[in-house]
């Protein structure tokens, strides 16, 4: 009985830790299609560079960022 209340009060933390895990992930995936969109005219660029802006300033400063999103983007276009 006691590991049934055990494994029922440690979902909440399972599932906290695995947003906190896969938030960041998603949103870095999330870069190439949303390029994608911003070339075709879907996305305004002024909502694409707010949205992902840590990203764009990461690829500022550390050249093989720039050229991994620049490379993921591509594929989306």
């Amino acid at each position: 009985m006691e590991d049934r209340a055990t494994s029922r009060g440690r979902w909440p933390v399972v599932a906290i830790v695995a947003a906190v895990v896969l938030l960041p992930v998603l949103y870095v995936f999330s870069w190439g299609p949303a390029y994608g969109q911003m070339q075709h005219g879907r996305i305004d660029d002024t909502v694409f560079d707010t949205f992902y802006y840590p990203l764009i300033a990461a690829g500022e400063h550390v050249p093989w960022i720039k050229r991994a999103l620049n490379d993921y983007g591509a594929i989306w276009i």
